[in-house]
């Protein structure tokens, strides 16, 4: 696996085209099923975003990326913290309220696979909620279409 710098300088377009290209890069990894390289990659993607909105906050755009990175790092609970930040800022911004469906949804099939059934159907319920969200933002959207795919998916 290759080393990915995470450089946190320079104005705030600047960090957000540089957290943007290395949310990509990492992207392209786990399409090739290197999934250690798009790690790396998103680990300093969110460095990079959290340098942006240290800047300037309140793009919800730029805050689900970093959200979205976090989550792609291995950080769940970051990502779900970061993603519930932008849906209290922005309660209409529908991609972060699909993502944050999408956070819980992975950290419920985790408790369920180790044992802890009480706290998976607690998690689903929070994802559900969130999808529910997502949808009735707009239905007909590709996002909302996958907001109720995310939704149907989980375990009734």
């Amino acid at each position: 696996m290759t080393a990915v710098q995470a450089d946190t300088s320079g104005d705030y377009r600047t960090l957000v085209t540089r957290a943007n290209d290395l949310y990509d890069q990492g992207d392209a990894q786990f399409k090739n099923q290197k999934f250690e390289q798009g790690s790396a990659y998103f680990v300093a993607a969110a460095k990079v975003y959290a340098a942006a909105l240290k800047q300037q906050a309140g793009d919800p755009a730029v805050g689900t990326d970093y959200a979205t990175s976090l989550f792609y790092a291995g950080n769940i609970d970051a990502a779900l913290t970061q993603a519930k930040k932008v849906v209290t800022a922005s309660p209409t911004f529908q991609p972060a309220w699909f993502n944050l469906g999408n956070f819980y949804a992975h950290k419920a099939r985790i408790a369920e696979q180790s044992g802890t059934k009480a706290q998976a159907a607690a998690t689903y319920d929070q994802a559900r909620a969130a999808y529910t969200r997502a949808i009735a933002i707009d239905p007909k959207s590709d996002t909302g279409k996958q907001a109720t795919a995310g939704l149907q998916s989980l375990p009734k």
